[in-house]
């Protein structure tokens, strides 16, 4: 019963941070390297953290981004390359 309940909670843990992710997508308006950060043309800027730092997309690529918030920031959790074909 125990082991039922420590699943249960790790699972309703899991379904609540992934609740909090939220998800932009757009095309690059540029880079910027202190803090390293992605702007998309709506005026959206992410916090790139050093896991995310090699991401290969350059301006004017249509990206999706995953953010969470910290604060005032948004993070970038993952950022995907888009093709035209899933623009919106």
């Amino acid at each position: 019963m125990r082991i039922l309940a420590l699943s249960l909670t790790a699972f309703i843990l899991s379904l609540s941070s992934a609740a909090m992710a939220e998800q932009s997508v757009g095309k690059v308006a540029r880079f910027e390297s202190n803090p390293k950060a992605l702007v998309i043309v709506t005026g959206e800027s992410f916090r790139i953290p050093d896991g995310l730092a090699n991401t290969k997309v350059a301006a004017g690529d249509i990206v999706s981004v995953t953010w969470a918030s910290d604060g005032t920031e948004r993070v970038a959790t993952k950022i995907m390359k888009r093709s035209l074909a899933h623009e919106d």
